[in-house]
């Protein structure tokens, strides 16, 4: 019996790595709930038409000129393309949006940069949130009201430093789609030779996700604090390595145990029939969002902070339960 997790393990592995079919275009992750159909990947083409609202969650969405969306329209991603037909709403959250296609609701961006092409055309409100001044062709029309918000202006010469340290230390908070991949095969490996003990870490985070959240940041916090002190005397050297090797346990599993959280909060929120990989798949999409997040701008380091700090927390919560039952 233990031959087939093994061997399930092995095929999720194939499915994550860059070279396998995950990671290729137009390969990925589809699926219908409801009124709503759902695709994620690392590159995501939509072409042909999609009767009904569509989310999509991927490094580079493309809605092709040849596409036709019946309903609204979610696309969260590195770079967002629309030149295909949206009937509904569009929301894009994206480092770069580009629209050059008719939009027949209201449009709501979040970017870095966005560009309106001369074929765009919006046939509600249009409102932005984005740091640099968007390019708007003249030709690109904009039938309801337009509300602007430039976070940030263009960087002037002597602002450039600064916009570089400031880039440097957002690295640390960054999740690539790699680093993703190698959490999700850690995730996988755990969920199927501890699925109890996932289980149960994850029954702690979704019961108090606020507490799940402190419990994170005091450990990521503290711990450190702590071995400092301990590391001042002589004695407390072995107490602070200690420590130090218990917080890096502690934010390894934070890290693949929030992909867990998300994945199982959102299959459990939408109802999302995966099948019987149920598990694996909940995973892959745990994953998936979270990379896609993390990469958003003005929010996504903050977010995938307090995604680790939660998953953190549900396992000190969920040693914590068992130990006081």
């Amino acid at each position: 019996m233990r031959f087939l997790p093994f061997c399930l393990a092995l095929f999720f592995a194939g499915l994550l790595f860059p070279a396998a079919a995950l990671a290729q275009e137009n390969e990925g992750l589809e699926w219908q709930s409801g009124e709503r159909t759902y695709l994620t990947g690392k590159h995501v083409s939509v072409s042909g038409t999609v009767d009904r609202s569509l989310t999509a969650i991927g490094d580079d969405i493309v809605i092709g000129n040849d596409a036709e969306v019946d309903g609204d329209a979610l696309l969260v991603g590195r770079t967002a393309i629309i030149d295909g037909h949206v009937g509904g709403n569009l929301e894009a959250r994206a480092a770069r949006v580009l629209i050059n296609g008719p939009i027949d609701g209201d449009v709501s961006i979040w970017a870095d940069e966005l560009e309106l092409a001369a074929d765009a055309e919006i046939g509600g409100d249009f409102s932005f949130f984005v740091t640099s001044e968007p390019e708007i062709d003249r030709d690109a029309l904009i039938a309801g009201e337009i509300s602007a918000h430039i976070l940030d202006g263009p960087a002037a010469e002597d602002d450039k430093e600064q916009g570089e340290q400031r880039r440097g230390f957002g690295r640390l908070f960054q999740l690539t789609f790699t680093s993703a991949l190698f959490l999700a095969f850690l995730a996988a490996i755990l969920g199927l030779f501890a699925p109890g003990w996932t289980s149960a870490v994850q029954d702690a985070g979704r019961e108090a996700p606020v507490q799940a959240v402190a419990y994170g940041i005091g450990w990521l916090i503290g711990v450190p604090v702590l071995a400092l002190f301990a590391a001042l005397t002589v004695v407390g050297v072995p107490l602070a390595v200690l420590l130090l090797l218990l917080y890096v346990a502690g934010l390894a599993l934070g890290m693949v145990m929030s992909i867990h959280l998300v994945g199982a909060g959102l299959v459990g929120a939408f109802n999302i029939d995966l099948g019987k990989q149920r598990r694996l798949l909940a995973v892959a999409l745990g994953a998936l969002v979270l990379w896609a997040v993390a990469g958003l701008p003005f929010v996504g380091g903050v977010l995938w902070f307090a995604a680790v700090c939660a998953g953190t927390g549900a396992v000190l919560m969920s040693g914590r339960s068992r130990y006081l039952v």
